[in-house]
């Protein structure tokens, strides 16, 4: 996991020094008890301590389409018409009202397109 601290951008070949380390990251990564949701949870968890020594905090939320139209994939749904397929990714980033950048990620959700009202 430090590797990918350390370059938080890089795709996990980039990120790791050799072939071996990629194949570990990727079978880490492969587990069934190894989820995004639980790789984050300290990080949310800081956060949410963060915001507490702030009396204000913007919360700026952003939804994206992920279309995986043509791909196999499991757990798709309809985007905007049928024929696209996907998912919505959305993110709640915060930042302090004196900064023009956000300072954290505090959640991510991705819904199948199929589970929205």
């Amino acid at each position: 996991m430090e590797r990918f601290t350390g370059k938080p951008t890089a795709s996990i070949p980039e990120a790791c020094d050799s072939w071996s380390e990629t194949c570990a990251a990727y079978r880490f990564l492969g587990k069934d008890e190894v989820s995004w949701e639980s790789i984050l949870a300290l990080h949310w968890e800081r956060t949410r301590e963060r915001m507490q020594d702030h009396p204000v905090v913007l919360c700026i939320q952003d939804t994206t389409e992920l279309d995986f139209n043509g791909q196999e994939a499991q757990g798709l749904g309809p985007l905007n018409y049928e024929a696209r397929r996907g998912t919505y990714r959305y993110r709640t980033a915060h930042a302090l009202p004196t900064t023009r950048c956000a300072w954290s990620t505090r959640k991510v959700t991705l819904h199948p397109a199929a589970a929205l009202p």
